[in-house]
């Protein structure tokens, strides 16, 4: 397992509703469509590899559907926060901005490789623009407020996820309705349906759910 990543206590790439409804959602779209590039995918892919190894518990490369499911169950045990065995939207939506900060905090310190508490734009690893952009007080470095001032591109897309697993519409999502999501979100991304996700067809998805977002983005503008 890759050691540098073991800090994380609970990744935002894990899973709400399903396999990823929350939060891959959010790593799909984490770079604006506009700058992602290659200087995005770098990150990305990384952040991607920490969720599967997260989620990967007897660490054989491949994420089978009992592994998923107890990810979900244990992210679900975690966002809810007064713990009635529901969740409603409120508590999905703190849980996911909480979840992120703690992602992005843990990104910030992996690539903070003099360990100064600032990120200079080679150390970032983000596109040129999107750091400009970021960098509020022009020293040409990000402190890690400014790191997590990063915009959250996956909040439209937790919303659909969110109403997707709420199958009676009450507003409120309950363990059985994200287990029966978990499943679902399960077979949507075992592309060949041999009963096994492997980093091929998550990486398969991140890239189709990328476009999408994209699109989307474009559609609105």
């Amino acid at each position: 397992m890759n050691t540098r990543w073991n800090h994380v206590t609970v990744t935002v790439l894990g899973s709400l509703l399903g396999l990823a409804g929350l939060t891959l959602s959010t790593l799909a779209a984490a770079q604006p469509s506009a700058e992602a590039g290659a200087h995005g995918r770098p990150g990305r892919a990384a952040l991607a590899e920490h969720w599967f190894e997260r989620m990967d518990a007897n660490q054989d490369g491949q994420l089978t559907r009992a592994e998923l499911e107890a990810g979900t169950q244990r992210l679900f045990e975690r966002l809810d926060a007064n713990k009635d065995g529901e969740l409603t939207r409120a508590e999905a939506e703190t849980g996911a901005t909480a979840l992120r900060r703690e992602e992005l905090g843990a990104r910030f310190r992996e690539l903070d490789t003099n360990q100064d508490g600032r990120l200079t734009a080679e150390e970032s690893k983000l596109p040129p623009r999107a750091f400009d952009r970021i960098d509020s007080n022009h020293d040409h470095a990000l402190s890690l407020e400014e790191f997590l001032a990063l915009s959250d591109f996956g909040a439209r897309r937790r919303e659909f996820e969110f109403d997707r697993a709420d199958q009676n519409h009450d507003g409120k999502v309950t363990r059985a309705e994200a287990e029966q999501a978990a499943k679902e979100r399960f077979d949507r991304l075992d592309a060949n349906h041999d009963g096994v996700i492997t980093r091929a067809e998550l990486a398969q998805h991140l890239e189709q759910a990328g476009k999408a977002h994209a699109h989307d983005e474009g559609s609105a503008h």
